[in-house]
């Protein structure tokens, strides 16, 4: 079985609530939530995590990482400072 790292996890809830259509709105409120809730245990605990994970992420291309961008800035509305606090643990 292949499980993703918690990182990779959460920054891929991100971008899959960034592709859900409006009709899968509450899906993609649910995926902004886990999201939120994983990272800012991640950001305390194993922000080394994070930066791997956004590395790792980045060989996906622009289009995914602004994607992914704006995701952890509708994170950001549910949880105040948290796109400040992933940004600084991913290294940029």
């Amino acid at each position: 079985m292949n499980v993703p790292t918690p990182a990779r996890f959460a920054l891929h809830k991100l971008l899959v609530a960034q592709l859900r259509p409006a009709a899968f709105a509450a899906k993609a409120d649910k995926d902004l939530l886990q999201a939120v809730q994983l990272l800012e245990v991640l950001v305390e605990e194993r922000p080394g995590d994070i930066a791997l994970a956004w590395t790792a992420l980045e060989s996906l291309g622009p289009t995914v990482m602004k994607k992914i961008r704006r995701g952890l800035g509708a994170a950001d509305a549910r949880a105040r400072g948290l796109r400040k606090r992933v940004s600084a643990a991913a290294g940029r």
